[in-house]
């Protein structure tokens, strides 16, 4: 599933983005500092993050009343939503919701929110999630009819009464939906069998509310998971990383951040997959450095996969305080991470949270990354840009920049616009980019 258009509302300084596109391969959102652009990115990750941890929602920046035309409107958490995602449906996934229902057939584009509450929806875009009563009203009228002629059948005609008062609108879910389901099983027992198709075609149209739920459960399965990751996350491999089992896998108590717990949640899948016992350090230690098939071995390829020209590998090291991650140049020199160079230090730490979603499900993440040049040297950030240039062949991609230079850098059709106003807040424009557009956002 692709990302497409996205809108996020009341998340932080950003009272309504506007929709705004989201390009097949990479999107830079270019902008001020200040202008909103990680609470963007930060609000378009609580659609499906790698852990709830990750939903950030305001408890107390945003407005618990709105005035819309002259008139004052409560704002209700349960039915506010802050984050909204269209998504391109692709045809593995089409073809298993037609397994479903053949209405899907014409699913092309799926909308999952979040609400201000955490709770989750999803809606097919132009496809109902239910049917009306108009469609099987004649059919059931029919049915009522024939079972009228029979004695016995008193009381189920009685029944139908209770379908007096829908109107054709009226959609057939929740309660009703049940209760049409009962009533034409009792139906059955009343009538022959040359009435069934039309017993059959009315339970088919009852049912597509329950039908629709097992196509969402379907669809939340093949949603990619959104990473957003900013240097804050980092793991900070110039300090040896903590002793990951102190004891029978249990995670230390020690402050972790997204990349550490990941690690964590990847080694712990390894270790049980390759049956080595998670209570004892230095077993697990010996098991890893000498695995080919490890951890090291994998973010190992995947940095000259996606890091140009390098030739080195990562491998773990055991130290006085734990486990540590090191960088063994072509010499078979040992150096920490930190100082052989942030952008592989940055791109190691992307990777471990790309592992990590793949542990959990198929399917490519779509990557999330809040100012991947901030603070860089001007190699450094074209270095940055031609690993995410190769990134960007295997992952969705949206990026934030403040660099003025990226923006006109970067191809007009994958850039959104960011600008902040005071009283509009974080307003995104992603159509008809110039280089007048550009300067005029940064100026």
């Amino acid at each position: 599933m692709r990302l497409m258009k996205v809108k996020i509302t009341t998340h932080h300084q950003v009272k309504n983005s506007g929709w705004f596109s989201v390009f097949p391969e990479k999107t830079l959102l270019a902008g001020k500092a200040g202008t909103g652009k990680a609470a963007i990115l930060k609000g378009i990750e609580v659609i499906n993050p790698l852990g709830r941890d990750r939903i950030e929602f305001p408890s107390e920046e945003y407005p618990q009343y709105l005035r819309v035309g002259g008139f004052q409107r409560r704002i209700i958490p349960e039915k506010k939503t802050c984050s909204f995602a269209v998504f391109v449906c692709d045809d593995a996934l089409r073809n298993k919701l037609i397994d479903i229902d053949p209405v899907f057939a014409e699913t092309d584009r799926i909308e999952v929110g979040r609400r201000m509450d955490a709770r989750r929806w999803m809606t097919f875009v132009e496809i109902a999630g239910s049917a009306r009563w108009q469609e099987i009203a004649e059919d059931m009228r029919f049915l009522k009819d024939k079972v009228a002629k029979r004695k016995e059948g008193a009381e189920t005609v009685r029944e139908f009464e209770r379908f007096a008062t829908l109107k054709k609108t009226d959609r057939i879910k929740g309660d009703v939906a049940v209760f049409i389901d009962n009533w034409l099983k009792r139906v059955t027992s009343y009538l022959s069998e040359q009435h069934q198709e039309i017993i059959d075609r009315c339970l088919f149209v009852a049912g597509r509310e329950e039908r629709a739920k097992q196509a969402r459960k379907v669809v939340y399965e093949h949603l990619p998971f959104l990473i957003c990751f900013a240097g804050k996350d980092a793991i900070m491999p110039a300090i040896p990383f903590e002793k990951l089992f102190p004891g029978a896998g249990k995670i230390p108590e020690i402050e972790r951040g997204i990349v550490q717990r990941s690690l964590f949640e990847i080694l712990t899948a390894w270790a049980e997959r390759k049956s080595i016992p998670l209570d004892n350090f230095d077993t697990f230690c010996q098991e890893l450095f000498t695995c080919r098939d490890s951890l090291a071995s994998r973010l190992s390829n995947q940095i000259r996969q996606y890091y140009p020209g390098e030739t080195g590998r990562i491998a773990f090291r055991k130290s006085e305080s734990g486990l540590e991650l090191v960088y063994i140049d072509t010499t078979e020199d040992e150096i920490r991470i930190a100082g052989r160079n942030q952008v592989i230090w940055w791109l190691l730490d992307l990777l471990i949270l790309i592992n990590c979603a793949a542990l959990r499900k198929d399917i490519p993440p779509i990557l999330l990354l809040v100012e991947p040049e901030d603070g860089l040297t001007t190699d450094a950030r074209d270095m940055v840009h031609a690993v995410i240039a190769r990134l960007a062949a295997d992952y969705q991609i949206l990026y934030s920049s403040s660099s003025e230079e990226t923006a006109h850098q970067e191809n007009y059709h994958n850039i959104a616009l960011v600008n902040y106003d005071e009283m509009a807040g974080s307003q995104v424009v992603s159509w008809n980019i110039s280089d007048e557009k550009i300067k005029k956002a940064f100026s």
